[in-house]
């Protein structure tokens, strides 16, 4: 069955010597994986949309009984690169790729989701950098039913007042640098620097 849909594309693993295997987030279909024939190659048929945080538009193949769908044609909607120009960006939506990969399930659509993670990649600026990876860990945490850690540090473990004191704002910005800069610092992130920097 032939389909066109909405995607963003989390992973791309190169298969043989002109294959491309794509991890996509489908507006109507959820997480699926996609074999692009050529798709290393065809510039008529993909371009450069076959990019990790490209918002595509894609035509594909299902058949029953198989994992893999058939990428026929994919193409970029709209222009959203600006992440893709400072230090900052890259590691952040590395990060949000990394985390979306390894906490949706297959199949399972959710236009709330997918709303998210397109703003989080067209709104990304070097200036809300920081706050912005912040409320999209937060945000997409409760919609996947878990609910964030706030009364101890996920990462220093110390104690967080429960009441909004000038010395618990404080340290609560300083959780937040703490964080950012122990997610930024890293020249590559890993699994294990995901697993431990999660608020869960």
């Amino acid at each position: 069955m032939n389909s066109k849909d909405e995607a963003i594309i989390l992973r791309t693993v190169k298969y043989g010597e002109a294959d491309i295997i794509a991890t996509l987030f489908t507006k109507n279909s959820g997480r699926i994986s996609g074999l692009a024939k050529g798709g290393a190659r065809s510039k008529k048929r993909f371009g450069t949309a076959l990019e990790n945080g490209n918002l595509v538009e894609i035509s594909f193949e299902a058949k029953p009984g198989r994992d893999l769908v058939f990428l026929q044609e994919a193409s970029l909607v709209g222009f959203q690169r600006t992440w893709r120009t400072f230090l900052e960006g890259i590691t952040a939506t590395s990060f949000v790729l990394e985390l979306v990969l390894k906490t949706l399930p297959e199949h399972q659509p959710s236009l709330a989701k997918f709303q998210l993670l397109t703003d989080f990649l067209t709104y990304l600026e070097k200036e809300n950098a920081k706050q912005l990876l912040f409320d999209f860990q937060l945000h997409w945490l409760s919609l996947s039913g878990w609910e964030p850690n706030f009364e101890t540090c996920g990462i220093c473990g110390l104690k967080v007042s429960d009441t909004f004191s000038p010395e618990s704002v404080r340290h609560f910005q300083g959780v937040l640098d703490h964080y950012w800069t122990h997610v930024v610092s890293q020249p590559f992130l890993t699994r294990p620097l995901l697993e431990e920097t999660l608020l869960v």
